[in-house]
This record gives structure tokens, sequence and C-alpha cells, in this order.
């Protein structure tokens, strides 16, 4: 190609290095020969090359060649820095440690994927920089509307997706790091949007943009540095010959259903659709430097914006501000963008992919995970972090963190660059990058801080995981219109010389010309409808001809194109390429469905109801409930899968404690369920740990009130521990050591602290719902927490023989059926759910549950074995046959098998709800030892639910976990801690006849107690803190000042302020949130003499936040609440409710991230009102 020419100011044509005063080349060579041109002092600097140009300097050596093309590069690193951000975020860190399943053997799926992955960007730097737009810019202009906004809509969605990837990885890195609870680290990372409101100019200088780039180049020379750190660790115990094996083909990934399903997620983790817009719009700022240098490119001073509340939109399609780059440009920054572009992925991305799956791979090689179970399947980052403590040395696990930290931070800012060019570009909409970071943060925020309340570090694993999954899906729908658009000629030509014409005037041209040139590398305009767009119409800079024009007629100024389209291979491989990531996509579906991703089971994603049906029976649990054998192992296979759901093995987790989002009390209720296993199976594989659970959740008095849940704690909660000690005392389970309270003492002191709390004042008598007042639910009293209170007083009354025991038990029978919580007829007895104190409990809500019933069966066979009083005989055959409520079929079909009706026919059941039928087998199993004559009806009702249960356990991807609806020809898709009781109840109990009936004192029994057990706690009380008037008093100019402070915010925001006042505003504003750090940090050395004495530190803010919003209350003002919110530090204590954090650290660390939100918080606002955002609102 012929070099370019520009018109000197003489008229004359001479050939020029456009770029010899941008590089300086006399320092190199010696004196320029471009003195007549006049340089540009700017700091900007490029090093396009022009080999070909005849007339440019001559190197001395190849050298000096070398160093000048370095030097050139050197200045353009940084676009491909930014985008390989997008290659090792969190997500990619998930991907990879879940790859390590087979070791090092993906290691060559992740070069595929980062190929696929680098040659799509490659086509997305190429739109960039041959259209001078984005990719959402060229689907506006270019795709008909209804699919751009689709494909918009898309983007938006993997925007949040990615968002979310980068707050949980984040959020991690600060628990590992600091200790941080979750929640509070998932808040920490809004605090990013002020780095991007303070550095990112994307239309200010080049330095600027430079300084940005260097900035997030820290972030990523951090995260690379850590894991070469990681790698020198690792490489005693790395067998390198199978990692250098990992990087070939290996037949056991793609023989492998699970390899293949690896391999996509891979793929889905690489390339991620926000990396194409961000790649297709990094690359132009050094474009438009270079033609505003030469004088080709003259900026907008503004762009036309129409001003709405929150954002501009730009009117029309302003194409006055449009940059449309030179050839000069495109000819001498191409090679160079691409080319670094090229480099950062396989130096920067591909070398932290593949250090994660080989340090993944080393450490999750050895036998134990961090919950001590060996299965590695599950493995996150948690464990990952475990085990390099754990094996290397905690400095291993340290800089592991680090490295997490500083990816989700870098891939945290570059998404609000991605963010910006997506809805800029497709729908025209200008928004701040701050605001528009803020909104995007709280779309992606507001499902974390959900999942972390409710899941823990179980379900922010499972999010990061699924956000994986759904970029993935999305990938397709926005990489096709990447493939499209640079296969199209009339988008990807490049004007080279003339002028652009306007529409009529192409026809003309087109005409005339079409003819008359036949050179292949420059295209003339054939298609005036579609080709060509009014957009190229105006050009803000003029583009001289080519120097060579004598074929062309002097008087017609006839435009001439270069295609830059991909060609024929390049064109073939971007559609193979693109097929092939939809068919893995494809594949990811289908694998989704068939329930072999179980982090999307477990969120429900999506379930396929027809493909669940297809795997139904397919390997349900083989149970003969005849032979012990048989229904030993079934039990086995429902007891692993129950324990799988055990925080206490995590790391990090708590003793005693399930998984979110299973409650305190379900954990109660499993581990009555594990004692019975140990019982009747004589398996003691998990004995220690039942010990360990039920011992570490009594709390300090011993009566099941720990201080993980002194807030929240309900009397039906407690009851079910209670039940778990009566049951361990009476199967005779290994007692506790002699300094220890024993299981029969815990029952007695679970009974007399609930019986103290008996009301008389409300309904005549009963228990709350709830024990304390701030709870919802505290004026309800229902039928489980009365029950629950009879059913351990009754076998506390047979255990010990105390008729104390008796009596209570008899008076909340009584008091049940004056209610009519319970009702009684001829031949059934029914127990319903409870009612309202607000209308004297008059009006009883319905709804019958398993559980109810189970406990007053139970009760009453207790009682009637120790008293043989008929009356607890007839009582109890009553609520046996009340039982047809829960197997609606059995009148008609003689069909026994337990549903909780109540909620799954509507597909209504709730975590609690699942559960309820594993205490009801349970006490219908003691039934039948107290009372002998119930035992023809019960052994039907547990062997016909045993065998559909087992029927039932077919699912997951161990092939037996347990569904919810046994009437259900197999699995119906559910599972979780509740299905696993259930199912486990129902098969062991078959067993009850083959081991002793429950021991009492007098016959065998073991276990010791103290009547009074209990008493000599510290009662709970459920009466209001006592205010005097100096703390109402204070409440109330709290309450003043925050008012004032809303309203004139209110004037701030809608009334125009002068610069000056605006000043002395920002000042006030920077020394409230000063003044706001000081005074919560110091708070927490107050803390010690203004706190209530009977409140812990840790309840107020609990209590205080509720009482706030509770509509009902009437004890407290808001002025009191507000007083009290003051007098504590731990605000956040109640994110720690499972014990993230050792007690003994949990206050100050919870003050100080109180006093770091609040003065964060307060900064935001007063940066984002020096930069006008607020103000500008108005």
């Amino acid at each position: 190609m012929e070099p370019i020419g520009f018109r000197a100011s003489d008229g004359q044509a001479r050939h020029e290095d456009p770029f010899q005063d941008y590089i300086g080349l006399e320092s190199i060579t010696g004196t320029s020969e471009y003195s007549n041109f006049e340089p540009n002092n700017s700091s900007d600097s490029f090093f396009p090359e022009n080999d070909n140009d005849d007339d440019s300097p001559k190197m001395d050596s190849k050298q000096a060649k070398v160093i000048l093309v370095l030097k050139r590069f050197v200045k353009f690193i940084g676009p491909g820095l930014m985008v390989s951000v997008s290659y090792m975020d969190p997500g990619n860190f998930s991907s990879s440690i879940s790859s390590a399943q087979f070791q090092y053997k993906l290691l060559f799926s992740l070069i595929v994927s980062n190929m696929m992955a680098g040659f799509m960007q490659i086509l997305a730097s190429k739109l960039g920089i041959c259209t001078g737009q984005d990719l959402a810019a060229n689907c506006r202009q270019h795709l008909p509307k209804y699919v751009n906004f689709v494909i918009y809509i898309f983007a938006e969605l993997a925007v949040a997706a990615t968002d979310m990837a980068e707050i949980i990885g984040t959020a991690i890195a600060f628990n590992i790091l600091f200790g941080l609870p979750l929640l509070g680290g998932v808040m920490l990372t809004t605090l990013d949007v002020l780095f991007v409101l303070l550095a990112y100019r994307p239309n200010g200088p080049l330095v600027v943009v430079q300084i940005f780039e260097a900035a997030v180049g820290c972030l990523v020379l951090g995260t690379v540095v850590c894991f070469i750190v990681e790698l020198v660790n690792v490489s005693p115990t790395t067998n390198w010959g199978s990692v250098f094996r990992g990087f070939l083909p290996s037949k056991e990934v793609f023989t492998n259903t699970k390899g293949l399903y690896l391999t996509a997620a891979l793929l889905g983790s690489n390339l991620m659709p926000h990396s194409l817009y961000l790649g297709s719009g990094v690359v132009q700022a050094r474009m438009k430097a270079f033609d505003i240098k030469r004088g080709l490119y003259t900026p907008p001073m503004a762009k036309q914006k129409k001003k709405n509340l929150l954002c501009n939109t730009i009117e029309g399609d302003s194409q006055d501000v449009r940059y449309i780059p030179s050839m000069e440009a495109i000819n001498g920054t191409m090679s160079y963008i691409i080319s670094e572009m090229v480099i950062s992925l396989i130096t920067v991305a591909l070398f932290v992919n593949s250090s994660i799956l080989i340090v993944a791979g080393t450490a999750l090689s050895q036998p134990m995970d961090d919950d001590g179970d060996g299965d590695l399947e599950n493995a996150d980052l948690f464990t990952l972090h475990y085990l390099l403590s754990s094996q290397l040395s905690k400095a291993a696990g340290t800089v592991f963190a680090l490295a997490l930290l500083c990816s989700g931070l870098c891939g945290g800012t570059v998404v609000t660059i991605a963010s910006q060019q997506i809805m800029e570009g497709h729908v025209r909409i200008s928004m701040h990058p701050a605001l528009k970071r803020i909104i995007t943060r709280i779309i992606a925020i507001t499902p974390c801080i959900a999942v972390v309340t409710t899941q823990g570090r179980e379900g922010l694993s499972k999010v990061l995981n699924a956000t994986q999954v759904v970029l993935s899906l999305l990938l397709p729908f926005i990489s096709a219109p990447l493939v499209y658009l640079t296969c199209k000629k009339s988008i990807m030509r490049v004007l080279i010389s003339g002028t652009e014409p306007t529409q009529e005037a192409e026809e003309n041209i087109a005409m005339d010309y079409v003819s008359s040139r036949n050179n292949s590398a420059i295209d003339l305009l054939s298609d005036s409808e579609n080709a060509m767009t009014s957009d190229r119409s105006l050009r803000s800079h003029e583009v001289r001809d080519l120097e060579d024009s004598s074929q062309l007629d002097d008087t017609t100024d006839l435009p001439k194109y270069k295609d830059m389209s991909n060609n024929i291979v390049t064109a073939v491989a971007g559609v193979i390429v693109w097929l092939v990531i939809s068919l893995m996509n494809f594949w990811l579906l289908i694998s989704m469905a068939m329930g072999k991703d179980t982090f999307l089971q477990s969120l429900s994603f999506m379930q396929l109801a027809s493909l669940f049906v297809l795997l139904g029976s397919a390997m349900a649990v083989d149970l003969d409930i005849s032979s012990h054998s048989s229904i030993q192992a079934a039990t086995a296979l429902i007891a692993d899968g129950l324990m799988d759901y055990y925080w206490g093995y995590k790391y990090g987790g708590t003793i005693g404690m399930f998984t979110n989002p299973y409650y305190w009390w379900e954990a109660g209720g499993a581990w009555g369920s594990m004692i019975d296993y140990w019982y009747f199976l004589q398996n003691d594989t998990f004995e220690e740990t039942i010990k360990e659970a039920l011992l570490y959740q009594t709390g300090d008095n011993w009566d099941y009130i720990p201080l993980n849940q002194s807030t929240t704690e309900g009397n039906d909660d407690q009851a079910f521990w209670g039940i778990a000690a009566i049951q361990a005392a009476e199967r005779n389970f290994t007692n506790p050591a002699s300094d220890q309270p024993q299981w029969l003492y815990l029952a007695q002191a679970v009974f007399n602290t609930m019986a103290w709390r008996w009301d008389t004042e409300h309904c005549a008598g009963g228990l709350r719902w709830q024990i304390f007042q701030w709870n919802s639910g505290y004026d309800y009293k229902n039928t489980v927490s009365n029950a629950g209170l009879f059913h351990i007083g009754a076998r506390l009354a047979r255990f010990t023989a105390n008729d104390t025991y008796v009596d209570w038990a008899e008076k909340i029978y009584d008091w049940l059926l004056g209610v009519e919580f319970i009702t009684e007829g001829d031949t059934y007895n029914f127990a319903y759910d409870g009612g309202s104190i607000n209308d004297n409990c008059s009006s009883v809500v319905k709804y019958q549950w398993s559980y109810n019933a189970g406990m007053m069966l139970s009760g009453c066979a207790y009682l009637y074995n120790y008293t043989e009083d008929d009356i607890w005989r007839e009582r109890t055959l009553k609520f046996l046959n009340g039982l047809v409520v829960f197997t609606p079929n059995s009148a008609q079909d003689d069909v026994y098998v337990l549903q909780e009706t109540a909620c799954v026919g509507s597909d209504s059941c709730n975590n609690d709800q699942r559960s309820f039928r594993a205490y009801l087998i349970r006490f219908m199993g003691l039934t039948a030892l107290m009372v002998p004559e119930t035992q023809d009806t019960i052994n039907k009702y547990i062997q016909q639910s045993a065998q559909a249960a087992a029927q039932s356990c077919s699912g997951g991807t161990d092939g037996h976990t347990c569904g919810l609806n046994w009437t259900h020809s197999g699995w119906d898709g559910y599972y979780g801690l509740g299905e696993q009781m259930c199912a486990l109840e129902a098969i062991q109990n078959v067993l009850i006849y083959d081991r002793p009936a429950p021991y009492t004192s007098s016959n065998g029994g073991s276990s010791t107690g103290d009547g009074a057990a209990g008493s000599e706690s510290t009662q709970l009380t459920d009466q209001p803190l006592k205010l005097d008037r100096g703390d109402t008093a204070g409440a109330a100019i709290i309450t003043v000042l925050i008012g004032v402070s809303i309203i004139a915010l209110a004037c701030w925001l809608l009334v125009p302020i002068d610069p000056r006042s605006r000043a002395t505003v920002m000042n006030c504003a920077y020394i409230l949130a000063c003044t706001n750090f000081c005074v919560l940090v110091s708070s927490g050395s107050l803390l010690t003499y203004i706190q209530d004495p009977t409140m812990d530190a840790a309840q107020r803010p609990v209590m205080i936040l509720y009482l706030l919003f509770d509509r009902d209350s009437t004890t407290f003002s808001v002025g009191d609440s507000l007083a009290h919110l003051l007098c504590s530090s731990s605000t956040l204590r109640w994110w720690n409710s499972d014990e993230y954090m050792s007690e003994s650290n949990l206050v100050d660390a919870n003050s100080a991230l109180t006093a770091v939100v609040n003065a964060g918080g307060m900064m935001a606002v007063a940066v984002l009102m020096d930069h006008g955002i607020l103000s500008s609102l108005g």
C-alpha cells in the first residue's frame, strides 16, 4: 500500500511520517526533516508504525528498531489490562476451583476457552477501532430497534450478574482477611463507587484515562504477584509432569459428562458479555488522541442533552459529536492495540486462571477439606483458603485472599465502565458514572444481602457459581451481533480519500464508478439504501486524498474506502466460535435441568418438571422393609445426605447449626432424628458430632438459650432442643462428662424456663409464640409452643415419676382445649395452629400441621403409659384417628402415606414445613410403644410412608437425594434438610420394635438431672427497657436534628445555591462525616456505662429496629428508639447471630464496621455533592 500523504500548506503533497512528532525520533535518528510541522506539546504520545514509508528515518540497527517498537508498544499498554480483568474476577476463581475436581486435566479446556475468548475480543477491538463506536452504539445504529432493545436488556442482566460476582468475591475476601461478617463485607463493597467517581473520566484528557488504567493495572499486578507466590508455595507438592500433560487433550475429560459440563462453565466464566463491550470501547481513547493531535478531529465542547431527574438523554444521534477514526489512526494503532490485547490476555488472564486451577488442583488433591468429609466436589473459595492455610501456611491462605480481594475490586471498577457504555450506546442515555454505579450496585447487592442473611456462606458460594452460569447463558445473544457487525462491509469500511458524500451524491457516484474500479482492497459504495446512513454524512475532521489519484477525474471528489470487514477465514472462524459457545451453553442448560448443577438446584433458578419425572424412579433408594440390612443401607445414605447440611463441618461454621436457610429450631429437630438413627441402627458414625452439637448450643445457663439466639428465639424453638435432650436421656445416649450438664438436666431446665413464661394475662394462660416482644409473633399464642411444653412434661413425668409434670401437662391440655386450639370429638381430635392475644385467642387459625398433631398424640400416649388413666388412652386414639387429615386418600384406598396437606397440594411448603412430618413419624413411633393397641394403625402409616419416602430418594447428583411429595412417582425436584429428615424418620422407625422402649430412671436410664434446673438462670424479661426523661429529651433533640437535616437536604436538591454557599455546605458535610466517625468509634468505650444491665448489648439494635418499624408497637416512641439506638455500639451485631466471629472480638469489630460504613456513607454523599451530582438532580 502506498504511504499516506498530507497536503502541505503550499498545496504540494509530500510524504510524511504522521507520527514523527509523537515519538521524538530525533533522539534516535538525529535531526528531523519535519521542521515545518508545528508539534503539539501534549503529553499524549503514540507510536503507530509506518514501516512502508520510504521517507521515514532509517534505523541504525535492528536493536534500535526493536527499542523503537517497544517504546511505541509501552504507551499502548492499558486497554488489554482493563479487558483482562474480566477474565480473572471471583467468578473465574470459583469455576477454576470447581474444575480442580479433575486436578489439572481441564487446563486444556482452559486454554481453548481463552483462545476463543481472545478471538472474540479481537473482533470487539476491531469493531471499536474501525467504526469509532463501541458494540452497544453499533447495535443501536445498525440493528432493528426491538433487537437492539432485547440485547440491551440481556447486557444489563449480564452487568448485574457480573457485579454480583465481584461483590461476593470481595465480601468473602473481607471475611477471610479481616473477619468481617459476610453481610458487612457485602455492604462495604459499595464504597468502590467513590473510586470510580473520582478517577474515571472517559471523555477527559488521555493522561487521566491512563492514570485510571494504571490504578486498575496495579490491582491486576497485585493479583498476578499473589498467584506467583502461591505457585511457589505449592510447587514442592505439585506434580509438574501432570500439570504439563493437563495442557494436552484428555480423553477422560471429553468422555465424562462432568468434564464437558465444567468445560462449558470455564468458557462462561472466561468470556464475559461485558468484556466485549469493554473491549470495543476502551480502544478508542488513543485513536481519538492521535486524530486530535494531528488536527483530524475536533472534540465537541458539549453534548446536546435533554436533562432529566437522574440522567440525560442525548437528543437525536448528535452526529456532530460522533468520533469517526481516520485511516491514519487505524493504520497506526490497530496492530499495537490488538497486540497489547492479546499479550495481556495471555500473560495476565491465562496465567491467573491457570494458576488458580493448578493451586486448587494441588490443594484439593489432599484427602480432607474444610468440612472434614473429604468430598471436594462442592469445594468453594473458603475451602481453598482453608486448605492453603492448613496444608501450606497461614501466609498462603492470606495471599490467596489478597488475590481474591484485588480481583474483586478491579472487576467491580471495570464493570462500571462497561455498564456506562451499554446504557449510552444502546439507548442513548447518558448518566454520571457514579450514579449509574450506585444503581447497578443496588440492583446487584440486594439479592446478595438477601442470600447472605438467609443462607450465609453456602448461599453466597452458590450465587457466585450461579452468576457464571447466567453469564454463560447470555453470552450467545450478545456475541452474535459482534460477529454479524464485523462481517458487514457497509459497517466496517473506512474512508481513505475524498470526502464522504451525501446520500443523493452516493447514488450518482455509485452509478458512474461501480464498473471502473475493481480493486479488492477498496470498495465503492453500491447500496445507497443500507450501506451508508446519514451518520456518515457529517464528519468532524477533513480526510485528505491519496497522493495517487490520477485515475480519477480532477473535478470529482470520489470517496475511497478500505474494506476492514472479516475476510472469509475470519468470518467462518467467528461463526464456528459462536456456534461452539451456543452449543456449550445449550449443553449447560440441559445439564442444569437434569440436576447436574447442584448450586442452581438449591437456588431454584429452574426446575424442569418433565425432566425430573424422567429421572424420577431411575435410581431410587433400594428398600426392603423386612430386611434389616436393606434398612441399614438406605438410612446410611439418607443420614449422610442429612449431615451434608451440617454447618459445623464447614470452615467458619457454627457447631450445632445447619446451613442457611435452616433455622436454629430445626437443628434441634434434626439432632433428635440423628439420635434415633444412632439408636435404631446402632451406628456410631455421628455420635461425637451429635453430643458436641447438643452441648455447644445449651447456652451459658444450660437452658438452650445460647447467645446466638438471645434476641430471636421463640418458645417453640427452645422446645425442640428440649425434646432432643429428653430423647437423649430416654435412649441412654452417651452421657456428657461429669462437669457438664446431663441430658435429663437440660430437658428439665428447658421445661422450667418455659413454664416460667406461662402468661395468664392474655387468653387466661398459655405460652406466647415468641419470647421477646420485638419479634414478629409476640402477640400470637400457638399450639406448637404449648404442645411442646405439654410433650416434654409428659415425657419427664414418665422418666422421673414426678407427678408435678403430670399436673402441668393436664393444665396445658385443658387450656389448649379451652381456647379451642385443639378440639375433641366422638372419634377424632384435631390440633390447629393458634390465635392472637389481640382478640383473646378467640379467632383460631384452623391450619393443621402434622407436628402439632404428633406432639399431642405422643404426649397423651406418654401420660397414659405413666398414669394408666383411661382418659389419656381415649385421647391418644382420637388423635391417632385425626391423622386422617394427613393421608387424604386413606379412607377410600387404604393409603397411609403421610403428606403435609396444608401446603404440599398448593406447592407452598416453606423450609420449616417441609420437616414437620419427621416429628410426626418420630412421635408416632413412640406412641406405638407407649400404647400397644395403636401399633396396627401406626405400622401402616410408617411402613407405607417408608416405602414412598425411599422412592422419592432418587434425585440430586448423588442419585439418592430425597424429595418432598411422597405420592409423586420418584423424586419431585425438592430437596433439603427437611426432606432428608422426613425420609430418615420414616425408614428408621420401621425398626421401633427391634430396640428397647424408651428408658426411665427406674428401668435403666442413666441420665441424671435436677428438678430445679433452670430456676437459677437469669430469667429473660419480655418487658420493655425503662427509659428516663433524659433519654426521651435527648431522643427528641436527635429527632429534630434529623428532621432539620432532611429538610435541608431537600432544599439543597431543589433550590439553586451559589458556588460560595455550596463550598460552605461541602465543608460542613466533610466535618459531619469525620464527627460521625469519631462518635461511633468512641461509643464502644462508653457502652459499658450506658447499656441496660438486663439486656445484652447485641440485643438492643435488633429490638430497636423492630420497634421502629412495627406499626403495632405503642410502648416505644420513635424518639426513645433512636435514643437507645445511639447507646449501642454494635448495630450490626445481628449479622453475626450464627457466630461468624468469636465472641471476644465481636463487639469491637462491629463497632469499627459500623463507624466505617456510616462515615463512608457520609463521605460518599459529600463527594457526590462536591461533584454536583446530587445538586443537579433537582
